[in-house]
């Protein structure tokens, strides 16, 4: 499907130079209230999705299924990809409503942050021809822009994420909460929730709250613990609503990761 052209208030400078120019660096926070830097992801080994896109655009909700698909099946941001959204004219409530309506977790940000003028900035040095318009940036920050046209499951995408050095986690976030061993509830929570796992045998057990773009929040296990069921409390009362991901060390191993939403 052929994307509808939207006029921007700027002046468009259409210089194509699709593959293989330095993105340049930018700051964000998205609608949770999260800071988000280009350069500090790059730097630590990730290949970064742009999503350019706004609320109601048809031809984005085409696709957004398949990208959130996409974005689960390497690791919902607990891995080495990550996607940002970036609307140049929405609300942060306007995006909340949105990724709620769609089912979508991927960070976003919107007019109440600098979205807009990154995507001015970005569309000034590359052929800018309509939303959605989909980029992927490798850690050496090279970068492949507007992946278009797509196909169902979004390989073209995927291929590019690939070149980069994106890879697949062990085991998918999805896999590991339906695989047992670990239950976290109530899940979505308003703050409280109660971890259980089992231990086999007497191990180090080490148990850490990370937020959706992998930075740990708290350490809320770290002692030997003994074979058995055992329970802990996380408390999100204090944390921005969101996605969170709980991680589970045994002896040093992770074994499960498991993702925990903090509702109002």
């Amino acid at each position: 499907m052929t994307k509808r052209f939207f006029t921007l208030i700027f002046l468009l400078i259409a210089i194509n130079f699709a593959i293989g120019q330095q993105a340049p660096d930018f700051t964000v926070t998205d609608s949770d209230g999260n800071s988000i830097n280009l350069y500090t992801l790059l730097d630590e080994g990730n290949t970064v999705m742009l999503d350019l896109f706004f609320v109601g655009c048809p031809y984005c909700e085409d696709w957004d299924q398949d990208v959130e698909t996409f974005y689960n099946k390497y690791g919902a941001g607990s891995g080495n990809f990550k996607i940002i959204g970036l609307s140049d004219r929405d609300s942060d409530s306007a995006i909340n409503s949105h990724k709620a309506a769609r089912n979508l977790t991927h960070p976003m940000a919107g007019n109440s942050a600098n979205a807009p003028a990154v995507i001015n900035q970005y569309a000034a040095i590359w052929n800018f021809t309509g939303f959605p318009t989909y980029a992927i940036i490798c850690p050496d920050k090279s970068i492949t822009w507007d992946v278009w046209p797509v196909s169902a499951g979004v390989p073209e995408l995927e291929n590019a994420s690939i070149a980069c050095g994106a890879t697949l986690p062990t085991t998918s976030v999805e896999d590991l909460t339906n695989r047992g061993g670990i239950k976290v509830y109530p899940n979505p929570t308003q703050g409280m929730s109660i971890i259980e796992y089992q231990v086999e045998k007497t191990s180090d057990v080490t148990i850490e709250l990370y937020n959706l773009l992998g930075k740990k929040m708290e350490t809320l296990v770290q002692d030997k613990k003994f074979a058995g069921i055992q329970n802990t409390e996380v408390d999100l009362s204090g944390f921005p609503v969101g996605q969170y991901f709980i991680k589970v060390n045994i002896n040093n191993q992770k074994v499960k990761t498991v993702k925990l939403t903090h509702v109002q």
